[in-house]
């Protein structure tokens, strides 16, 4: 994910964090988060353009299910 915010490379990082998100339980995680499905489904989206918080809370999300 690093690898591909520091190249620019935004579609694969949205990419990386829907697989991600879908080999979970994406409910759970984004109420533990406090995100809403449709808010995490617009910022992935190919023209999603999400806030910082959003995509930290996103990140943030991804550490709690590691």
């Amino acid at each position: 994910l690093i690898d591909c915010l520091c190249t620019g490379d935004i579609a694969a990082f949205k990419e990386i964090v829907k697989a991600h998100y879908e080999a979970v339980n994406t409910a759970k995680v984004l109420r533990t988060i406090g995100l809403s499905k449709r808010t995490f489904y617009e910022a992935i989206s190919p023209n999603g353009n999400p806030r910082l918080d959003t995509v930290t809370k996103i990140i943030r999300g991804l550490k709690r299910v590691a």
